[in-house]
């Protein structure tokens, strides 16, 4: 996930900056009052995710019952998607009010730590969903075989595997690694990859209502992102409002993830139940 702002092409010229933070063709009182609105719901969008994604992790480490190697891939989607709430989505926010407040040192220090850490986390998210999916192809279509092919062993090596990649495209904003350009095309492709699973899925299990919610779910937050991301590459230059826009819309979909999962899996529900049910007793029960 790159900023809309090219490391490279940086300076601290306050000029250029400027010219960056505050178009002329757009109305100036309206783009700020959008980008706090951004912050805001950026930093409720934060709350929600991390107390969300912790559920899951907690829920998934603490019920012995659930511990296979499905349930292994969502426990690292969960953290993934941690990260984008822990980190991410807040570093989003340093960067909006450095732009409004004009601090531009801290715009661009603020902005290699979003960088960063958004191409890390955000990289292990879509590639963890698609391997959350593509587990789900197998076990429907295979699975008389599912539990030979799906080991724990072989999950946790291609978690390693995702993890190894998102970090190694996050270096390439500081260094070339991996070209930036080819990493975030990788991911979108992973995107239309996934998105081809799950119709699969829902051509064989005849299942519509569940798929499709989580389909649309990853096309509403993702798509909109690569897509405006394709036309920077051309000459094609859409307001950068919409840039930050659809990217609240891809923090939105770490969100989605644990709410969906929570919903899908029967197992994983009544466990997360039960452990809140065990959470609010204790507090109860707990002297003042």
């Amino acid at each position: 996930m790159k900023c809309y702002l090219q490391r490279e092409n940086i300076n601290t010229n306050c000029s250029d900056l400027h010219s960056w933070s505050y178009p002329t063709n757009i109305d100036i009182p309206l783009l700020i009052k959008g980008c706090i609105a951004l912050i805001i719901i950026n930093a409720a969008l934060s709350i929600s995710v991390i107390c969300s994604n912790a559920a899951v992790i907690f829920t998934i480490l603490r019920t012995p019952s659930l511990k296979k190697p499905s349930n292994y891939l969502i426990l690292v989607l969960a953290l993934a998607d941690l990260g984008v709430g822990a980190l991410v989505a807040p570093c989003f926010c340093v960067t909006i009010a450095c732009t409004l407040a004009r601090n531009y040192q801290c715009l661009i220090s603020s902005k290699d730590v979003y960088t960063i850490t958004g191409s890390i986390f955000i990289t292990a998210s879509i590639w963890t969903l698609a391997a959350l999916t593509a587990d789900r192809l197998i076990a429907i279509t295979l699975h008389l075989r599912y539990r030979e092919i799906v080991t724990v062993v072989r999950t946790g090596v291609i978690c390693t595997i995702i993890w190894i990649f998102a970090i190694l495209s996050s270096l390439s904003w500081l260094s070339s690694i991996i070209p930036f350009l080819i990493s975030t095309n990788l991911t979108g492709l992973i995107i239309l990859i996934t998105i081809l699973f799950m119709a699969k899925i829902e051509l064989v299990i005849r299942r519509h209502s569940r798929q499709i919610r989580l389909k649309e779910s990853i096309v509403l937050c993702y798509f909109p992102f690569f897509v405006f991301y394709w036309l920077l590459q051309s000459s094609i230059s859409p307001p950068i409002i919409l840039f930050k826009i659809f990217e609240t819309l891809m923090f939105a979909n770490s969100l989605l993830n644990p709410i969906i999962y929570f919903w899908r899996i029967n197992e994983l529900r009544i466990a997360g139940r039960q452990l809140m049910r065990r959470f609010f007793q204790l507090v109860a029960e707990a002297p003042h």
